[in-house]
C-alpha cells in the first residue's frame, strides 16, 4: 500500500502500519538524527486507531541502512509492508525484542517511564571490535533522557583510555597533555583531566566542572563514574582523550511528569548504537588496506616500503599497522606515516628484547596529587638516525597528529637479518604491532 511522506523543515515523517498492540516505545538509532516512535492500540479499541504506526523522523539525506529498504519518488514513498517489516526486524532487532516481551506479558514490560522513584541509567564508555583491532570512540548511547533525581553511571567498556568530562563555563576543552611547569621538554597529563572532580555527594546541577579522571584497563585507572542530576536541563560532556574524534554525549534531564525511556530501553539503545558502529569496522579495514602506498624502487637498487600507522573514519579507529608484515633486505628503507584521517598519537618502537618502558611516571609532590609524567623513553626518539639492527632500542618518540612537526618515522635497515618486531607503545595492549622480516641477499 502507498505510504506518503510529510515534509517538515529538514525531516521526513513516515508512518508505517504495524501489527503490534498495547505498546508504546521511544527508540533512537545510533545516529541521533533518527527518532522512532511506536504507537499501538487494541484492534477495534474505540479510544484510538485500530492499528499502530511506526514513525520515523529521518533526515532528508538518509543513511545507507534505511536506503536499503526505502525509496523516494516525487516526495512520496512506496513500501511493501511485509518486506519493510522483515527489514525493520533486521535493523532494529533490539526494538522488536522489547516489543515481543511487552506483548507476551500480562502488561507492558518495557514501557515509557513516568516513575517518581529515582533510577540508575548506564552509559558504556567506548567499545571495540577485536577482529580488526578497532576502537569505537563513543558513548553508548550518545544521548540519554532521564528525570531530575536520576543517576547516570558511565562504565569503562574497552581497553583504551577515556574520560567523562563536563565543562560548563569553560571556553575550551582542557588539554590532555600539558608542559611540566618549569621543566623544558617534559610533558604530563593535565591534572584537571588526570584526577576526578566530583560535586559533593555526586549531586550535580551543571554549574561546576565535573570529571571522571582517566578511565582505563589498568588497576590504577577508574572503571566507573556516576552523577545524580538535581536540576532539569541539557548537560553536554566530552571525552578529553578523544576530543578530536568528536567523542561527545548529552544528558537531557526532565521533570518527573515527563515520559522518558526506561533504563532497560536506554541500555538496549546503547547496545544498538554500539553494534551499528561496529558494523563499519570491516569497511574501514578494507579502506585502510587499499590506501597503502606501493614499494618504490630506488636508483641504488634498494627499495622503500611504506607503512600506515593506524587509520580512522569518524568514530572508528583501527589501532594497527598497514601492512603489519614487511619483507625487505639490508639497505632497504621503511617509512611509517600517520594518515591524515587518524587523529590518535602513536609510536613506532623496536625493543629488540629490551623491557617495555612504562608509559607514565608518577612524581610525588610536597602538596596535592602527584604529577603524571610521560616517560622520556616513550616521549623522545631513540637511535632514530641510526641503521636498524637487532641490537638496542629504536623509537620514533611520541608522534601526535594534533601537534606540529613530522608525522612520519623513517629507518634504514642495517647489517642484520631475521624478524624484527615493532610496536606502538601507546596501544600495545590493543595488539598494535608488526613484523619486519629482513631477508638475506642472494
Amino acid at each position: 500500500m502507498p505510504i506518503n511522506c510529510e515534509f517538515q523543515d529538514s525531516t521526513k515523517l513516515v508512518d508505517i502500519p504495524t501489527p503490534f498492540q498495547n505498546h508504546c516505545l521511544q527508540f533512537s538509532l545510533a545516529n541521533p538524527a533518527y527518532f522512532v516512535r511506536l504507537i499501538s492500540r487494541n484492534d477495534g479499541d474505540a479510544r484510538g486507531p485500530p492499528v499502530g504506526y511506526l514513525r520515523f523522523k529521518i533526515p532528508i539525506i538518509l543513511n545507507q541502512d534505511l536506503e536499503d529498504f526505502i525509496s523516494f519518488k516525487n516526495q512520496s514513498m512506496q513500501l511493501n509492508l511485509k518486506e519493510a517489516k522483515m527489514r525493520i526486524i533486521t535493523i532494529m532487532f533490539t526494538l522488536l525484542i522489547l516489543c515481543a516481551a511487552g506483548l507476551a506479558a500480562s502488561g507492558p514490560v518495557a514501557k515509557i517511564n513516568q516513575s517518581a522513584i529515582a533510577q540508575n541509567f548506564t552509559v558504556l564508555v567506548g567499545g571495540n571490535d577485536s577482529a580488526y583491532n578497532a576502537e569505537l570512540q563513543g558513548f553508548f548511547p550518545q544521548n540519554i533522557t532521564i528525570h531530575v533525581g536520576d543517576k547516570v553511571t558511565w562504565k569503562q567498556n574497552t581497553m583504551d583510555i577515556h574520560t567523562v568530562t563536563f565543562t560548563p563555563g569553560m571556553n575550551k576543552t582542557p588539554d590532555l597533555i600539558v608542559p611540566v611547569p618549569g621543566v623544558n621538554g617534559s610533558l604530563m597529563i593535565n591534572p584537571l583531566v588526570a584526577f576526578p572532580a566530583l560535586p559533593a555527594g555526586g549531586m550535580y546541577n551543571g554549574s561546576t566542572y565535573a570529571n571522571s579522571a582517566v578511565m582505563g584497563p589498568d588497576d590504577t585507572q577508574s572503571k566507573n563514574f556516576s552523577l545524580t542530576f538535581t536540576e532539569a536541563g541539557i548537560y553536554r560532556y566530552i571525552c578529553v582523550v578523544h576530543a578530536g574524534e568528536n567523542m561527545t554525549g548529552q544528558v537531557i534531564v526532565e521533570n518527573a511528569s515527563a515520559s522518558i525511556p526506561t533504563p532497560q530501553m536506554v541500555s538496549a539503545q546503547g547496545q544498538t548504537e554500539l553494534d551499528r558502529l561496529r558494523s563499519m569496522t570491516r569497511f574501514v579495514h578494507a579502506r585502510a588496506v587499499a590506501s597503502v602506498l606501493k614499494p618504490e624502487k630506488n636508483a641504488d637498487g634498494t627499495t622503500t616500503y611504506h607503512v600506515n600507522v593506524g587509520v580512522g573514519l569518524g568514530q572508528v579507529h583501527l589501532e594497527a599497522f598497514f601492512p603489519d608484515k614487511i619483507y625487505a633486505y639490508p639497505g632497504d628503507t621503511v617509512v611509517w606515516t600517520l594518515p591524515k584521517n587518524d587523529m590518535e598519537p602513536h609510536t613506532i618502537t623496536f625493543l629488540n628484547g629490551a623491557r617495555e618502558p612504562e608509559l607514565f611516571l608518577p612524581e610525588i609532590q610536597p602538596q596535592g596529587p602527584p604529577r603524571i609524567l610521560f616517560n622520556p623513553q616513550v616521549l623522545l626518539p631513540q637511535n632514530a638516525s641510526m641503521p636498524l639492527t637487532d641490537q638496542g632500542v629504536y623509537n620514533s618518540g611520541f608522534i601526535d597528529p594534533m601537534m606540529p612537526g613530522l608525522h612520519s618515522f623513517t629507518l634504514k635497515i642495517g647489517n642484520t637479518t631475521g624478524t624484527l618486531q615493532f610496536i606502538c607503545l601507546l596501544h600495545d595492549n590493543l595488539n598494535m604491532k608488526g613484523d619486519l622480516m629482513v631477508l638475506k641477499k642472494a
